[in-house]
């Protein structure tokens, strides 16, 4: 092999590492800003707590189910994570830490202070949380999933959720003193 031969394969091998590098420069010069993660929030009741969780994942980077809660509702959620860097946040009513099985590191707090409960973590690995709150006094719960700096190999999903509403009935003052004026009149 002569001198002139080598000379050539360097050249095309450098020219050809310059086109990589001024195509991948342009398509990180013309590729579109990463987008804005999306929320979904669903306001839900105990009633419509199930269909809600179900369909709540499809929506959103972060999603949110809000609703309002009685004394006596018990209210199920189990959720199967396959990925690295879930968040999950539960709040008021419903904050709780999660039981945890499968395989993954999971970090969980919980703090209250007068006004409100929060439940914190993080997920990593092939992990079902499962939330089983029997709720003790009437007021707003939220359950919130993020999975903004995740790395998800499948979508989260529902694997079961459930609201069994209070057996009491919780009537308003303002109902009972209508019968009673509208017994009244009947008299």
């Amino acid at each position: 092999m002569d001198n002139a031969t080598s000379n050539w394969t360097g050249r095309i091998v450098a020219s050809f590492a310059m086109i990589a590098a001024v195509a991948a420069g342009l398509w990180l010069f013309t590729r579109e800003a990463p987008a804005r993660e999306k929320y979904a929030v669903i306001a839900t009741s105990c009633s419509k707590f199930e269909v809600d969780a179900r369909t709540l994942f499809d929506k959103g980077d972060i999603a949110i189910l809000r609703g309002k809660f009685a004394p006596g509702d018990h209210v199920h959620l189990a959720l199967d994570l396959k990925g690295v860097g879930y968040v999950w946040d539960v709040m008021g009513v419903l904050a709780k830490k999660p039981e945890m099985t499968g395989y993954g590191a999971h970090v969980a707090i919980t703090g209250s202070n007068a006004t409100s409960t929060v439940a914190h973590g993080k997920v990593s690995g092939f992990a079902r949380l499962e939330w089983d709150i029997d709720v003790d006094k009437p007021g707003d719960g939220v359950i919130m999933i993020s999975r903004i700096d995740s790395v998800p190999l499948m979508p989260a999903s529902v694997a079961s959720a459930s609201c069994r509403g209070s057996k009491t009935m919780h009537v308003r003052p303002s109902l009972v003193e209508a019968e009673n004026r509208f017994k009244a009149e009947a008299d």
